[in-house]
């Protein structure tokens, strides 16, 4: 082989030994910046001699896990227990952390405080620390969260729920009745004979027929024996056919997906009937007929 040539090939030889230890060199840069969870942008200048010289590299952090911080106040209703109250602040605090995970990815922990009032004093019903991880695996609030049982004596509130005070509920020429336990929220509506409908967002009909009851609304106002009421007021209520409609409005207890029973009392002018029925997320709702005569 002639000089030339052997000056070539080593030419050759040494690009393609440098081309090898360059990418060595990426691979151990890029796995690096993996492990280090860093996000990597390369540009390429053309250069048809040895582009891999022209490589750039670009090294970015990325987006940082942040804690967030949350603080809810709930008042005690009247004659409630302190029970009753603690089971209200874990519905609303289990919402609270449900919401705030899924609507900002950063966030990697959140430390909650809940705090009750009552007759102007202040004392805290539950806190919780609990990452996304912990979350994720169990959306169990009772299984993470820190209660204060002296602030039943701060709150001046009985610890039974026996005394909470059952609503007053509406009579008539008809009297629809829904009862459940739980904290979901189910929902009653019913239509009159000419199309009209009751329910929670249009309480009250111009026939009188009005929703005097409505528990559990959002999971909010959670109350500890769930009841929604719907009547007509003596004279007031059409004759013809109605329907009663009980459905699932927003499953509040994340640790089950269990079918919510339920009764529902129908009364027209002082007769009743009781019904006994479920639903869940794939059956969401239960009808029923019933007619209504002049006496």
């Amino acid at each position: 082989m002639s000089g030339s040539g052997t000056t070539v090939m080593a030419s050759v030889a040494g690009k393609t030994q440098k081309a090898r230890k360059t990418r060595r060199v990426i691979a151990r840069l890029t796995a690096a910046a993996l492990l280090g969870g860093l996000s990597i942008s390369l540009n390429v200048a053309p250069d048809r001699d040895n582009p891999l010289d022209r490589w750039t590299w670009t090294f970015m952090p990325p987006a940082q896990a942040v804690p967030a911080r949350a603080n809810l106040s709930l008042e005690a209703y009247p004659d409630e227990g302190y029970q009753q109250f603690v089971r209200r602040s874990e519905a609303m605090a289990q919402a609270e952390i449900d919401a705030r995970f899924s609507r900002d990815i950063t966030i990697s922990r959140i430390s909650l405080v809940a705090m009750g009032q009552n007759g102007g004093q202040s004392a805290p019903l539950l806190s919780i620390d609990i990452d996304r991880t912990q979350w994720r695996h169990n959306p169990n609030i009772t299984q993470y969260a820190r209660y204060y049982p002296d602030s039943q004596t701060l709150l001046d509130l009985p610890f039974s729920g026996t005394n909470f005070a059952p609503p007053e509920l509406g009579t008539g020429d008809i009297q629809v009745t829904l009862r459940w336990t739980g904290r979901d929220d189910l929902d009653l509506a019913v239509s009159e004979p000419g199309g009209e409908v009751v329910f929670f967002n249009n309480q009250q009909l111009t026939s009188g027929a009005t929703l005097d009851v409505d528990a559990n609304a959002l999971c909010e106002t959670v109350m500890p024996v769930p009841i929604e009421n719907i009547f007509w007021p003596t004279s007031t209520a059409s004759v013809g056919n109605y329907q009663a409609v009980v459905s699932l409005f927003a499953r509040c207890d994340a640790l089950t997906s269990a079918p919510i029973p339920f009764t529902l009392t129908i009364s027209t002018n002082g007769a009743s009937q009781t019904y006994s029925s479920e639903v869940s997320e794939t059956e969401s709702y239960r009808s029923y007929r019933f007619d209504f005569g002049a006496n």
